[in-house]
C-alpha cells in the first residue's frame, strides 16, 4: 500500500511538471538597430537583440531576407553578460559548442546558447550584438537617383519584439527631397511584422557610387536582344536544313506512283506485325494477331475456330504447333511459350485463360513481342 501510494505521488508529480518542462517560448525584450548608409552605397548595421528564452532552446538565429542582387557580409556576433556587461566574441564553427555560430544557408545564421544536457531556460535574458554589411539595398531609378527600402526588422521570427528602436544615419553625399524617418521607435511587433524605411535618394558625389552595380545602357540591352534573336534564327535555319536532308518536308507519294514494285520495296518486305506497329505506332492485340497469322501462313502453326454456344463462353480459337518449340526464335518463341501452357502441341483460349487464372496473374501477349 505504501509503495503504491509513493508510485502515485511520483506519477502525479511527473504529469504535473511535464507541460512546464515542455513549454518553449521566445521573444525579444528589445531590438535596437543602428544603421549607416555610407558614400559608396553600403549599409552598415549593428543589431542589439535582447532575447528572452524559456524552455529547451539551443540558441538563436537570424534570417536575412535578401532580394535581387542583395548580399550580406557578417562581421561578427558578440554575447553580452547581463550582470557584468562583459562581451564574448562568438566563434564561427560547429554548432555543438556554446558561443559558436555558423551559416546554415545563404540567408540563415544560427548560434548556440545552451547544450542539450544543460537545464532548460527559464525566462533567461541574453543580449547578442550582430554586426554586418548589406550590399544591393539601392536600386537605380534614373541617372544618380536611387530607391531604397530596407526592412530593419526580420519578420521571420517566432516571437514578439516588445520594443524596437532605429537610428539611421545617411552619408551627406546622399540627398533627398522628401523627409524620411532617421530615428523611430515601435512597440509590440508581432511575428511577420517588419519596419521598412523607404526613400528616394540622389547621389551628389562624383561619378557613380562604388558599391552600386551600374545598370546596362540601353544599347547593351538592344545588343543582347539582337544576339538572342540571331541565335534563335540560326537554330531554326540549322534545324530546317537538317530536317530537309532527312526528307521531313517532302510530300507523300501520290497514289499514282504506288504500284506493285513500290509495295514490294516499302511494305511487303516487312513482317506484318512490324508494318502494323509502324502504322499504329504501338504494339497491341492487332500485332499479336499478325504474328499468329504469319506463323500459320509459314506452316509453323495451324489454327481453328471451334464454335460453342454463347452460354458456354462463345467461340474458341484453337492452335496446334506443327514444329517443336525449338524451331521458333526471337519474339515468336516468347509468344508461343506464353500461349502453349500445357505439355502437348495444342492450346486454345479457354486453356490459356484457366492457366493464368490459376496462377492469379494476367497475361498480356503484347508484352511478349513489344520489346523486340
Amino acid at each position: 500500500m505504501k509503495r503504491a501510494l509513493c508510485f502515485a505521488v511520483v506519477l502525479l508529480a511527473t504529469l504535473g511538471s511535464a507541460p512546464h518542462a515542455a513549454a518553449r517560448e521566445l521573444h525579444w525584450e528589445s531590438l535596437d538597430v543602428r544603421a549607416r548608409l555610407d558614400a559608396e552605397g553600403l549599409m552598415h548595421i549593428e543589431e542589439r537583440q535582447t532575447m528572452v528564452f524559456t524552455g529547451d532552446w539551443n540558441g538563436g538565429e537570424r534570417r536575412f531576407r535578401l532580394l535581387g542582387s542583395q548580399s550580406v557580409k557578417l562581421h561578427g556576433i558578440r554575447r553580452v553578460d547581463p550582470d557584468t556587461g562583459r562581451e564574448t566574441e562568438l566563434v564561427r564553427g560547429k554548432l555543438n559548442r556554446v558561443d559558436h555560430y555558423d551559416w546554415t544557408g545563404s540567408e540563415v545564421v544560427r548560434w548556440r546558447s545552451r547544450l542539450p544536457s544543460d537545464p532548460p531556460f527559464d525566462g533567461t535574458r541574453i543580449l547578442y550584438i550582430l554586426e554586418y554589411t548589406l550590399t544591393g539595398t539601392l536600386e537605380s531609378v534614373s541617372a544618380k537617383t536611387f530607391a531604397i527600402a530596407p526592412d530593419f526588422v526580420f519578420p521571420d521570427r517566432p516571437g514578439v519584439i516588445e520594443h524596437f528602436s532605429l537610428d539611421f544615419d545617411v552619408d551627406p553625399v546622399w540627398k533627398s527631397d522628401q523627409e524620411f524617418p532617421r530615428v523611430l521607435e515601435r512597440s509590440n511587433l508581432g511575428p511577420g511584422q517588419g519596419v521598412v524605411v523607404a526613400a528616394t535618394l540622389t547621389y551628389t558625389g562624383n561619378g557613380w557610387p562604388a558599391a552600386v552595380p551600374r545598370p546596362l545602357p540601353r544599347w547593351m540591352h538592344l545588343l543582347v536582344f539582337g544576339l538572342a534573336l540571331l541565335a534563335m534564327l540560326w537554330f531554326v535555319i540549322d534545324l530546317w536544313r537538317h530536317e530537309t536532308t532527312l526528307g521531313r518536308f517532302e510530300g507523300p507519294d501520290t497514289p499514282g506512283t504506288i504500284d506493285r514494285a513500290w509495295l514490294e520495296e516499302h511494305l511487303f518486305e516487312l513482317p506484318p506485325e512490324v508494318a502494323g506497329a509502324l502504322w499504329d505506332r504501338a504494339v497491341g492485340p492487332p500485332e499479336v494477331a499478325a504474328v499468329i497469322a504469319r506463323l500459320v501462313a509459314e506452316g509453323k502453326l495451324e489454327s481453328e475456330i471451334v464454335e460453342k454456344p454463347w452460354y458456354r463462353g462463345g467461340n474458341t480459337l484453337k492452335l496446334r504447333r506443327t514444329i517443336p518449340i525449338a524451331g521458333f526464335s526471337g519474339y515468336d518463341r516468347k509468344l508461343i511459350a506464353g500461349l502453349f501452357v500445357g505439355k502437348g502441341d495444342e492450346t486454345d483460349t479457354d486453356t490459356i485463360r484457366k492457366y493464368y487464372r490459376s496462377k492469379r496473374s494476367g497475361f498480356d501477349p503484347s508484352s511478349k513481342i513489344r520489346k523486340d
